[in-house]
């Protein structure tokens, strides 16, 4: 995890693709994607009143999420990394 010099303010990644499981991932455009994050994050325990996915990007094989969640106080990154991982697994951003 690392800041994002004041256009983000934090960013996580997900786990490498594997290719294998490339082909069961839900591809999404940003729009929806984010969305879709911002509501499974609200469902998970690890979400703090304020928490967003702002943007998403693909880096090669990850999907790079930025939030305001890393700087949040009192979050709990461990439960944080254990999402990104899991939605990462899940779908992957086009276009």
């Amino acid at each position: 995890m690392r800041g994002f010099g004041g256009k983000r303010d934090a960013i996580f990644a997900s786990a490498k693709i594997n290719t294998k499981e490339q082909h069961r991932k839900t591809a999404m455009l940003k729009a929806a994607l984010i969305d879709q994050a911002n509501k499974e994050l609200r469902e998970h325990p690890c979400y703090l009143e304020g928490m967003q996915i702002e943007d998403a990007r693909m880096e090669k094989h990850f999907l790079v999420m930025y939030s305001n969640a890393v700087l949040m106080s009192g979050v709990d990154l461990n439960a944080l990394n254990d999402f990104s991982t899991a939605f990462g697994n899940k779908y992957t951003l086009i276009g």
